[in-house]
């Protein structure tokens, strides 16, 4: 078998993942753990993140449950339940750990500050050295042997040789979208079009090109695909499909170019995010129903989605509606994103 570098999107837990080439437009689905939880509507949502060994943990909201996808096996193995139930939460895989913080508690609604951390070869559970200061609307990454939790408030870093949190430069922006490493730096969407980028060893901020700017994206997620940078993004017009648009970094050039749209447009959840890793093809199943051309979506656009189980939380507009073999994937060509003028820092 042979293992491909994918785009994974996580939507609804009611339905399969699907695996996207970005450069090839291959698209495949990967089976739920969650789907028969999320239609008993126990799990809203999930947090999700790789290992280096391309296994994916996958952590349910605001159950205790945790999973993790074996991809020669394609198979997802439940592990032991987690400490607490949490709901806005973020994972990250660290050194054999995974690490679990930020949220709130889904009953009483306090924001946590406990830090649970997962050992792999144990397959137990421990708590480690609180956060300071809570987490909601963050990202959790990894940089090098440390844990980065940075919102647009504060960034905090863990060094788990000593059990401690450190305050890091703080990304001192009015609004946070996301954040990926990329070359051992932190990239991080602030409010829009904004987007900076912070290097642990010199411990400072720089901005660089702003993202390309639409009206009607609603979702920005960047990623680290085999050593590129991209900006995945998702436009719902009015017959409630996503088109979905995906950028490269050229960090020479310092701007976004356009490698793809998907013409046809994705049957998917709007509030999905991503992640990359290794998967194999041969194992999973074609994803094609999940695309629909223009003309049809149109043709559908006083069809009543289901929208049962979504919440403002988990921001999930999508469907799960059928739709024909025959629908197709389309690219086209590259176009370039002039970089917008820079403000200051």
């Amino acid at each position: 078998m042979c293992a491909k570098e994918m785009v994974i999107f996580f939507g609804h837990p009611r339905d399969p993942f699907l695996c996207y080439d970005p450069y090839s437009g291959d698209i495949y689905t990967m089976p739920s753990p969650l789907t028969s939880l999320a239609h008993t509507k126990t799990v809203t949502s999930s947090a999700v993140c790789v290992s280096p060994d391309h296994d994916i943990y996958l952590a349910a909201q605001p159950r205790k449950d945790l999973w993790v996808y074996k991809p020669a096996q394609n198979s997802w193995h439940q592990l032991a339940d987690r400490l607490l139930c949490r709901e806005g939460m973020d994972v990250a895989y660290l050194n054999g750990y995974i690490y679990i913080l930020g949220g709130r508690d889904p009953i009483t609604g306090v924001k946590l500050k406990e830090v649970e951390c997962y050992s792999v070869q144990r397959n137990q559970w421990a708590l480690v050295a609180p956060v300071p200061h809570s987490f909601y609307s963050f990202e959790l990454i990894v940089v090098q042997n440390y844990l980065y939790a940075v919102n647009s408030k504060r960034m905090l870093c863990y060094d788990p040789s000593h059990n401690m949190w450190l305050n890091c430069a703080s990304l001192k922006r009015s609004d946070f979208q996301e954040a990926c490493v990329f070359k051992d730096e932190i990239y991080c969407i602030c409010d829009i079009p904004v987007m900076k980028v912070y290097n642990p060893a010199r411990g400072e901020w720089r901005r660089i090109c702003n993202i390309p700017l639409d009206s009607e994206t609603h979702n920005y997620q960047i990623v680290n695909h085999d050593q590129r940078l991209l900006l995945i993004t998702s436009t719902t017009p009015q017959w409630k499909k996503n088109r979905v648009t995906v950028y490269e970094y050229d960090t020479r050039e310092d701007l976004w170019i356009n490698i793809g749209t998907m013409l046809g447009l994705l049957q998917f959840d709007s509030g999905f995010i991503c992640l990359c890793a290794r998967v194999y093809p041969s194992c999973l199943e074609p994803g094609q129903s999940f695309i629909t051309e223009e003309d049809d979506a149109r043709s559908e656009s006083s069809t009543e989605w289901d929208l049962d189980g979504f919440s403002e939380l988990d921001s999930e507009s999508g469907s799960s509606s059928s739709i024909s073999d025959d629908e197709v994937w389309v690219q086209v060509a590259p176009q370039r994103n002039a970089p917008d003028q820079q403000g200051s820092l």
